[in-house]
């Protein structure tokens, strides 16, 4: 089992305690990468094992984020390693688009921390019932302007990684067309993708690009918040300690 290490060093600026916890590499671990709880581990201690923060893993404890790993270099499996919990990190590996300010939880890119609501756009090809791909967890889809008969629904598949079964997903019709025409809705949530579905409510065919706005929620843990604005996918994080490992 892993053993607790008090408070030992001070951010020279913030006065803000350094903690950190020796815990058990369930896989191998990077420096400045986010790490998460491994509660599948149940013969190294449950709830001292961790792995590389990776939220589309439907094998692991997705979105239980509990801090960085403050190794020096790469650590292999099976070695006990040290995970800063709470306080000022540098260069952290987080979201291209994290602005100072931004809560940050586990994301699909395995080892990197995301704002909570991360957008992005994507326009659909063809016909309103062409499938979209845009892994955000929030977005807008700007749909094909293909008639729509009145009376009449089609569906698609949004494909998205940060979509997990267990998520909410909020659509509605955000802009562009006829207002209050449409009726948006949204069925087949699974790791990975979803179906939104679109009815046309008015007495007669549309033939709109109308846009969608989505915003997936799901349960990931905020596991720091953003002292700056990222440069290359890192930044100065402050680690909050969610499930106060430190003080266990």
């Amino acid at each position: 089992m892993g053993t607790v290490n008090k408070a030992d060093s001070l951010d020279g600026n913030a006065h803000e305690h350094k903690m950190f916890r020796t815990m058990y590499c369930t896989e191998a671990c990077v420096a400045g990468n986010a790490a998460m709880l491994d509660v599948s581990d149940t013969e190294n201690g449950l709830g001292y094992s961790v792995e590389t923060a990776d939220s589309t893993d439907s094998a692991r404890a997705q979105g239980l984020g509990c801090g960085i790993f403050s190794v020096t270099n790469t650590v292999a499996t099976g070695i006990y390693t040290s995970v800063q919990t709470r306080g000022k990190y540098e260069n952290a590996n987080v979201h291209a688009n994290t602005v100072a300010g931004d809560l940050l939880i586990p994301g699909p890119t395995s080892g990197r921390l995301q704002p909570v609501s991360v957008g992005g756009t994507v326009t659909q090809i063809t016909n309103k019932s062409t499938g979209v791909t845009l892994s955000t967890t929030a977005g807008q889809i700007t749909m094909n302007n293909a008639a729509l008969n009145a009376a009449t629904e089609v569906s698609f598949t949004l494909t998205n990684t940060a979509i997990r079964s267990t998520d909410t997903i909020v659509v509605n019709h955000a802009s562009a067309g006829t207002a209050g025409a449409y009726l948006v809705g949204v069925s087949a949530v699974a790791d990975g993708s979803c179906v939104i579905t679109v009815a046309n409510l008015s007495a007669g065919a549309l033939s709109e690009a109308i846009v969608l706005n989505f915003m997936v929620l799901g349960g990931g843990t905020v596991v720091a918040v953003a002292l700056e604005a990222a440069v290359t996918n890192r930044a100065d994080v402050m680690l909050l300690d969610p499930f106060n490992l430190s003080e266990n």
